[in-house]
């Protein structure tokens, strides 16, 4: 978050205060010098729901200064997203990593991000009590979300690159 809050604030003056340039304008460049810092290899990310509330503080607070809407106009995030035209922090974060898994999961079986990805540990067990989430646990649950059979997930990448 930091190096996006740099990102953002090195535009301040140049950009985002010219009332010359459309806001349409300021949102496109933003999504290319500030999101993309903010989700510098988020496809590889374990999203926790404290690490999302961050992101997406983040996320509105920019919006709102390059659309010029203050907290006292009580405009809802929705309707802030749907001005700029761009999508929350969890809808970028997911496609990010949807799109990589399908990209992992094309690889040839010898290259070590696949190995990893379907690797087991050979020895020891999980630890008592709550366990963190992984992420295929967080795969599993976007796709579920969006209504795909998460029985067949691995062969539905295969079919949908081809």
């Amino acid at each position: 978050v930091s190096a996006a809050a740099a990102a953002f604030g090195r535009l301040e003056t140049c950009l985002w205060r010219d009332r010359v340039i459309s806001a349409r304008t300021k949102v496109l460049i933003y999504r290319a010098a500030v999101v993309t810092t903010l989700l510098y290899a988020a496809e590889t990310w374990t999203i926790y729901s404290r690490h999302l509330c961050k992101l997406n503080k983040f996320h509105l607070r920019c919006l709102r200064r390059i659309l010029g809407i203050s907290w006292q106009d009580r405009i809802s995030n929705l309707e802030v997203l749907r001005r700029a035209n761009i999508e929350d922090i969890e809808a970028l974060i997911t496609r990010s990593q949807l799109r990589w898994t399908g990209h992992v999961l094309r690889m040839s079986n010898n290259r070590i991000p696949k190995i990893m990805f379907f690797g087991e540990l050979a020895h020891g067990s999980r630890a008592q009590g709550g366990q963190f989430k992984r992420f295929k646990d967080n795969i599993k649950k976007h796709l579920q979300e969006g209504g795909a059979d998460v029985s067949r997930w691995e062969l539905i990448a295969m079919d949908s690159y081809g």
